[in-house]
């Protein structure tokens, strides 16, 4: 008995660790964020770099641009994939393709010579076997009189009306399934079920949106009117930017120069919280049952 207890003991130590584990797993999955951060700038050249880590950028890629675009994907610092090794491969391949073409070459001319002499050959047994059909009497087909004719023409005709109204029936327009949702949605037990959707699809994009945001811009265009009307719009973004925004007019030359950096971060949290509140709504659920 003492031996059974033990050996009980064990196992539900080690199923209680494996929860564990899992929950701690499941935890982390949830609060440990997806950070990412991006830099742009256009005067001479225009360069991008994007940054997206997890798990404190023990998983993280990078993506820069400058001529040509360039990426690479680390794992606890090491490189597991990048352009440059795909580019090596590449060469390699190139090189690889050009042995086998040379050492192919000889064996395709023997080839095409067996397949010239195959080609002279079925010529010449498929023109025996024309002038054997040309030989055979080709049987005589029996004229329908012209009332069975038109009779056939009717059902043929019927038919196709047919098909077509079955076809519209079951394949139903654009503006049907419009119209359709629309009387849907317009039912008393449904109203405010999209401003329920859209609140929460609402409040997880802006739980995406950069927490940190600075931008220099230099723009100008060939009429002065119109730049100042373009710098008149821009400044009512001041109320919510601040100093976060520089722009800087040019009323002598067409222009469009600056740089931008922004950071952020996305929580899985977020999204499995507000897609579980739309999906557990029971008119969210009736909708989904009754459009099944």
């Amino acid at each position: 008995m003492g031996i059974i207890l033990l050996i009980g003991k064990a196992i539900i130590t080690i199923i209680a660790y494996l929860l564990l584990i899992l929950l701690v797993l499941i935890l982390v999955v949830l609060f440990v964020p997806i950070t990412y951060s991006a830099k742009a700038s256009r005067y001479e050249e225009i360069c991008a770099e994007g940054k997206a880590g997890w798990l404190f950028n023990f998983f993280m890629l990078k993506i820069i641009y400058k001529e040509k675009e360039e990426y690479f994907f680390k794992i606890a610092g090491i490189k597991v994939f990048s352009t440059q090794n795909t580019e090596i491969d590449k060469e390699n391949s190139f090189k690889n393709d050009d042995i086998e073409f040379k050492e192919n070459k000889k064996d395709a001319f023997i080839e095409l010579k067996q397949e010239k002499s195959d080609a002279n050959y079925s010529e010449n047994v498929n023109k025996d076997k024309k002038e054997k059909k040309k030989k055979q009497k080709k049987p005589i087909k029996k004229e329908q009189p012209k009332e069975e004719k038109y009779k056939d023409k009717i059902k043929f005709k019927n038919k196709a009306k047919k098909k077509s109204k079955n076809k519209e029936k079951d394949n139903p327009t654009i503006k049907d399934r419009i119209k359709e949702i629309k009387e849907f949605f317009d039912r008393d037990e449904y109203k405010g079920v999209i401003k329920f959707v859209l609140f929460h699809i609402k409040k997880t994009v802006l739980s995406f949106l950069p927490k940190k945001f600075k931008a220099r811009l230099i723009f100008g265009t060939e009429d002065p009117a119109l730049t100042g009307c373009i710098l008149g719009g821009a400044s009512m973004l001041y109320a919510f930017t601040k100093d976060k925004l520089i722009i800087t007019p040019d009323f002598e030359e067409t222009k469009l120069q600056g740089e931008v950096d922004f950071k952020g971060r996305i929580y899985i949290a977020v999204i499995v919280y507000h897609g579980l509140r739309v999906i557990l709504d029971k008119r969210v659920r009736k909708i989904i049952k009754e459009y099944k």
